[in-house]
């Protein structure tokens, strides 16, 4: 069997904080599936948070040359479309030793230590990870930026997506 690339919550409770490594898949598609919704407070004020999620190889072969990147964040129009969503990013980074970790944020307002984070739009500049093994997995951070001011809009989303061989 071939490998195969899931993306699983992280924490006791998958509350995306990191420490155990989740039990499930993170639907694909679902609302507040990885992010709480921002108030309008810390719309107004500007917010930063952070998650963990596990980049899981639930195939049987190993999956290498791993490569990772997020979409740019993007708003519904009001007649359906989406289109670039200025202001707001979010960025990933990973751990020195990434494979099967259990590290755990603090919580969802300090960031991991010794994480830098960077953002990740295409294939082209992806972030190169390590091989990831038969029932191993990749911890990956992610860093939601939200810009003091910036006007609350519904239906916001960013597509994460990844590349191996």
């Amino acid at each position: 069997m071939p490998a195969k690339l899931e993306l699983f919550s992280t924490g006791a409770a998958a509350d995306n904080l990191g420490g155990a490594h989740g039990a499930a898949a993170l639907p694909s598609g679902t609302v507040n599936a990885l992010w709480d919704n921002v108030a309008s407070a810390e719309a107004a004020a500007g917010d930063v948070e952070y998650r963990a999620v596990d980049l899981t190889n639930t195939g049987g072969a190993a999956a290498t040359a791993v490569k990772f990147f997020l979409g740019s964040l993007t708003a519904k129009a009001d007649d359906g479309s989406y289109a670039n969503y200025a202001g707001n990013s979010i960025k990933v980074g990973i751990e020195a030793s990434p494979l099967a970790s259990t590290t755990a944020l603090t919580d969802e307002s300090t960031p991991p230590a010794s994480v830098t984070f960077a953002s990740y739009s295409d294939l082209a500049s992806a972030l190169a990870l390590p091989d990831i093994p038969a029932g191993d997995y990749c911890r990956l951070f992610l860093e939601r930026t939200v810009t003091a001011g910036v006007s609350n809009q519904n239906s916001i989303r960013s597509e994460m997506d990844w590349d191996y061989a």
